[in-house]
């Protein structure tokens, strides 16, 4: 994947990044379709919001990093927004759904959507220049308090119930 700087039209240069397709849907769909898993949805949530190494996201952290990043998403590209995929994701919802009634294997599963996903980059491309969100969209939280925030809110949420 390449990373890049460009200036955009009356912007400051922006850092642009390059992920595949499955990157860019697991991220705008509720399906894991990265070809590289969870490294690849790390990878563009860590470009997104802006983490650098040494302080990448927790996978804790994903979810809320998640959210920030779809909409940003589906602004720069408007053909992965829900109205355009519904009929890819009709599919590969039935995809999954039969596959986990014939408890087919978890490496059948990863073949079946890789198969789902081959269909997408034919369709749509398999690489994506995606620029990070803008300051101050994602808050970053301190990874310690924000697992505190997270196991309270859990905790309330079991004693409601």
């Amino acid at each position: 994947m390449r990373s890049s700087k460009r200036t955009l039209k009356g912007e400051k240069s922006v850092q642009t990044k390059e992920f595949h397709l499955g990157d860019v849907l697991s991220i705008t769909t509720d399906y894991f379709a990265s070809p590289r898993y969870m490294d690849g949805i790390r990878d563009i949530l860590n470009f997104m919001t802006g983490a650098e190494l040494g302080d990448e996201l927790f996978d804790y952290q994903l979810p809320r990093a998640r959210k920030a990043c779809r909409q940003h998403l589906l602004e720069q590209f408007p053909q992965f927004a829900e109205l355009e995929m519904d009929p890819a994701i009709a599919e590969i919802r039935e995809t999954i759904r039969v596959a986990g009634e014939s408890n087919e294997s978890w490496d059948e599963t990863k073949t079946l959507v890789a198969s789902w996903l081959a269909k997408q980059v034919a369709r749509y491309g398999e690489t994506f220049v995606v620029r990070p969100l803008p300051e101050g969209v994602y808050i970053k939280l301190n990874p310690i308090m924000e697992a505190a925030l997270i196991i309270g809110n859990s905790k309330r949420s079991a004693s409601v119930n």
